[in-house]
């Protein structure tokens, strides 16, 4: 964000988009701000320990049968963007294709609603903590900031390693991910792209009533005021320890009006700064000029001999 961004204003469309689904019935079902409300949520939520990969899941269930894996919704602006298209030049074999990720940050801006979640998420992380041993969980990581820039990231792997999950399936990279097959390259024996590894990618072309559409990653911007869709897993590490993921599983753009507003600002600034004076080369004699001058003095100087 620049120093021409309206913080102000993007908080209040970030608390305006909040406002907006917490009173909608459907929507706010999956409103982490909203998860606690309910004096029975406690209730709703169990876990489920995955084979493949190994791996600790928040779940409900639907009609006392259906598992499914719970995703939450959280409204805020980018502060740090690390979505695709993907272009880096990586080779097979490499220790970093099983670390390749995208992602953004997510600053509330204040918002109370942003903070509640924020809230509401430890809770969560405190009953995925109870499937393991006592003081065995790390600290979560991905949190930074306090009050107005309170932050967290949303990661996800664009490849799983096989040895993870030898019987996944694969399937396509989104439009605008992988442009260049760079990724697609890497995949085979030793990686593949699977449904864990996907994120959607959706732009609010209406709001009243609302209307969304699938669009490419490459139109966020730091600024915009979004909705991500996440969800917290708990995975084991080194040392018999384990860690809690927050992944990104979905970005809507909602508002990019401030941001726009603020490159707009900045780009005024740049093209109404005066050019700076410039000093000029010194005049010289050219060569010819100077060889004219040379032969000159040395004529002067034998009719001084004749004399």
């Amino acid at each position: 964000m620049n120093s021409f961004y309206d913080k102000a204003r993007a908080r209040d469309v970030v608390e305006r988009e909040a406002k907006a689904r917490n009173d909608d019935v459907f929507m706010k079902a999956y409103q982490i701000c909203e998860l606690t409300k309910p004096t029975n949520w406690r209730e709703s939520i169990s876990v489920l320990k995955v084979d493949q990969p190994l791996s600790w899941r928040l779940i409900r269930l639907i009609d006392g049968e259906e598992r499914e894996e719970l995703t939450f919704n959280i409204q805020g602006a980018i502060s740090n963007n690390h979505l695709p298209p993907f272009v880096d030049n990586i080779r097979g074999g490499s220790r970093r294709v099983k670390f390749l990720k995208q992602g953004v940050s997510i600053v509330g801006l204040g918002d109370p609603n942003f903070e509640r979640a924020l809230e509401n998420m430890d809770k969560l992380i405190n009953i995925l903590s109870r499937y393991v041993p006592d003081g065995k969980v790390l600290p979560a990581e991905g949190r930074s900031g306090e009050g107005d820039e309170a932050q967290i990231d949303l990661l996800n792997r664009y490849l799983t390693p096989r040895h993870e999950q030898p019987t996944g399936s694969e399937v396509p990279f989104a439009n605008g991910v992988d442009p260049k097959n760079i990724l697609r390259a890497l995949t085979g024996k030793e990686y593949f792209h699977g449904e864990d590894n996907q994120v959607a990618y959706l732009e609010r072309t209406h709001a009243y009533p609302a209307q969304y559409e699938e669009t490419l990653p490459c139109k966020f911007r730091i600024g915009d005021v979004v909705e991500a869709q996440l969800s917290l897993t708990m995975t084991p590490v080194k040392g018999g320890n384990f860690k809690i993921k927050t992944i990104l599983r979905g970005i809507t753009l909602l508002d990019g009006s401030v941001a726009e507003a603020a490159q707009h600002a900045a780009r005024k600034e740049t093209h109404s700064q005066v050019a700076p004076k410039t000093t000029k080369i010194p005049k010289r004699r050219m060569m010819r000029e100077v060889v004219t001058k040379f032969k000159n003095c040395r004529i002067d100087e034998d009719m001084e001999d004749e004399m």
